[in-house]
This record gives C-alpha cells, structure tokens and sequence, in this order.
C-alpha cells in the first residue's frame, strides 16, 4: 500500500521533471474521502501532513458525506479574489505570473516534442517492416 505522504512528493518530483516552473506555484493538498476514517484518523493523517508539509494549506474533504467541501470553497473564492486583485493592481505581480506562465508554456512544448522525438526513434528501431497487411484489428472486450 502506497503512503499518501509519499504520493504527494512523487507527484511534485514529477511535476518538477516535467516543468521546474510547475513548483514555484502556490500548491494545497486536499485529502479527500475522509469520511472513510474516523476523527482519530482524520486528526493524525492532518497532523502528518502538516509536520511534513509545514508551509501548504491542507484540507480534509469528504464529497460523499459533505465534509469540509465549504470550507475548501470558500479558501479557493478568496484566493482566486486575491490573486485577481493583485493582477489588476500589481505590475510586479503580473510579471511574474507572465513569466511564470511562459516558462512553464516553453518547458510543457520541449518536453512534449522530447516525447514526440522519443516516440518516432522507438517506432523506427523498433520497425522490421512495413506491414502491407492493413485490416484494422477487432477486439472484444466481454463485461
């Protein structure tokens, strides 16, 4: 079984491979389906983020038993709020979010066409021939 503590890294390492832009984004973690976990679990799992990731918004939320789903609104309203007030009124701040946004527009293109050229040399090494046999292929997929 996977740690979710664990998941979360992996998953920025990941993000960070592909734009090292990505990280210098604020980012929350949401836990969700918490309403499999009784209060005791929900206060060390919270806990354990927390001590862990020290400087990110952590929340609990449960869309099944309707638990925490307000409060995760109301913190993503006010920061979509914030964030349009600081772009109206702050140059410094658009700049960098212009920036921002370029840089990871320019690493998603690199490593989408560093993909695509991966692709075209596996196909190329891996092509004996060329198949003259072009029927499509029929699978049945029983449920």
């Amino acid at each position: 079984e996977s740690s979710p503590l664990d998941n979360v890294e992996l998953i920025e390492r990941e993000l960070s491979e592909y734009s090292s832009a990505m990280t210098e984004r604020e980012s929350w973690i949401v836990l969700t389906k918490i309403d499999e976990l009784d209060e005791s679990e929900i206060e060390t799992v919270l806990l354990d983020f927390k001590s862990r990731f020290p400087d990110r918004r952590i929340f609990a939320i449960s869309a099944m038993a309707d638990l925490g789903l307000e409060e995760l609104k109301r913190n993503v309203m006010t920061e979509l709020s914030s964030m349009d007030a600081r772009l109206k009124d702050e140059t410094d701040f658009q700049d960098k979010m212009k920036n921002l946004e370029k840089r990871i527009s320019q690493d998603v293109l690199l490593r989408s066409n560093m993909e695509r050229e991966s692709i075209v040399r596996a196909k190329e090494v891996g092509r004996v021939e060329d198949e003259t046999d072009a029927a499509p292929e029929v699978v049945y997929v029983k449920d």
